[in-house]
């Protein structure tokens, strides 16, 4: 089968090379993004680890991880495949100059015979560790030559409504693997009962937790380079009880609805919103809904003046004050700040990242959309109390006072050494005796 894919590729190459891009934009946008591995310079010869992902998503899965080996000084190999992440990784690589080269998926201009075209010929690891689905033929063929053959983050959610070729593809690829490290105790009962996978092979671990402890632990510092001067807005956050104050993460305009309802609350709080979305038109369609309800608010973004937060500050003591923020990559940290959370989300699609709020520390409330949501399942195997899915969005402010009300402070939320959990992890995957 892969000798069939090498010669039709072969086939291909002049004219998904050279033609193709000249009648299709995305193509040619693509095509620059795979060409300048050309220009990358490996910093070694041989590399002990290798890592393969597709997008931002995969590189939040395994970045502790990742970090874990390159502070150890460790030569490692990084394929990434979406143009979305080549900022981040290329920033990793100035980080780690002596021990990370970073190489663009080939899926273009993949030749087998041509170094920069091919990975099989780029890569030079022992060990060789693949994130959740993206099975390209020749990472799995090289993949399958190392002595190490590790999936990250392994799942069979939607395994049962591929087709049948895709079937025979995904079982023999799987089987290939020497470890595979799923996030639930479902995923490993499905590899083993779906494809017969032994016990031996499987890991259940949820990286997801290791990645926000790391970014909470450095949270104030992240914040206040990243707000300039108007961190002093979370200074004052900072000098407030537990009660006086809420932070509402990842919320939709349609969701300023929910806001509305502060109106009846006569006890002046503080309100923390961080848009789900940052571009121009979001921004604008949400302080449209916030005029619609006449809700007070100050948009606060890296353009605000000190003088503009001290006003916003003054009035925000008079009455229920939103202060909406415009600071991309924070959102994690924020969570800190507080012990109310409530995760926009779940009333459209599906809740977003409520593990996030929960593992700061918060008491986190939620829409009703969270039958796709690991993270909310999570939580509550964990500590069942500290979320809620509240089914109206009339209902949310009222089930959010009446838990501030009772001024609960923050706790430890999982009893579990994490510490020792992911050294123990570390060990089973070989990276430290």
């Amino acid at each position: 089968m892969y000798v069939s894919y090498i010669i039709l590729r072969i086939l291909l190459f002049p004219w998904v090379r050279y033609f193709f891009p000249l009648f299709n934009k995305k193509a040619y946008a693509r095509m620059e993004f795979e060409l300048r591995n050309l220009g990358a310079v490996k910093p070694f010869d041989k590399a002990k680890f290798g890592f393969e992902i597709s997008s931002q998503g995969e590189l939040e899965q395994v970045k502790v991880l990742l970090i874990s080996i390159l502070e150890s000084g460790q030569n490692t190999e990084l394929v990434f495949c979406s143009e979305s992440v080549e900022k981040e990784c290329v920033e990793l690589q100035k980080r780690y100059p002596k021990n990370l080269a970073i190489y663009r998926m080939p899926l273009l201009c993949f030749h087998p015979f041509i170094r920069y075209f091919n990975p099989q010929k780029w890569l030079s690891c022992d060990t060789f560790f693949m994130c959740r689905y993206d099975f390209f033929p020749s990472l799995i063929k090289y993949g399958s030559t190392c002595s190490e053959f590790i999936l990250l983050a392994g799942t069979l959610t939607n395994f049962k409504s591929k087709n049948t070729i895709a079937k025979v593809y995904l079982k023999k690829c799987y089987s290939l693997f020497s470890k595979i490290v799923v996030s639930h105790e479902s995923d490993k009962r499905n590899f083993i009962e779906i494809l017969s996978i032994s016990t031996e092979k499987l890991k259940v671990h949820d990286f997801r937790v290791d990645q926000i402890i790391w970014r909470l632990e450095s949270a104030r510092t992240t914040v206040s380079r990243k707000m300039g001067e108007s961190f002093k807005l979370l200074e004052y956050v900072e000098s407030l009880s537990p009660s006086q104050k809420c932070i509402f993460g990842s919320l939709w305009p349609d969701e300023v609805e929910i806001l509305a309802s502060i109106k009846n609350e006569m006890r002046p709080k503080t309100f923390i919103v961080a848009p789900h979305k940052l571009d121009k038109e979001e921004i604008q369609r949400m302080l449209n809904e916030m005029n619609k309800y006449d809700l007070s608010y100050s948009y606060i973004d890296e353009k605000t003046s000190e003088f503009e937060i001290i006003e916003a500050l003054r009035l925000n003591k008079r009455q229920n004050h939103f202060f909406i923020l415009g600071f991309r990559g924070i959102l994690c940290e924020l969570y800190s700040f507080f012990t109310y959370a409530y995760v926009g989300g779940g009333f459209g699609e599906s809740i977003h990242s409520v593990l996030e709020p929960y593992l700061a520390g918060n008491y986190v409330f939620c829409g009703p959309k969270v039958d796709r949501s690991t993270e909310f399942k999570y939580i509550k195997d964990h500590a069942e109390n500290r979320v809620s899915s509240i089914s109206t969005k009339s209902e949310v402010m009222h089930n959010v006072f009446n838990l501030m009300d009772e001024n609960l402070d923050r706790s430890p939320q999982d009893q579990i050494n994490k510490t020792e959990v992911f050294r123990n992890l570390l060990e089973w995957l070989g990276i430290v005796k």
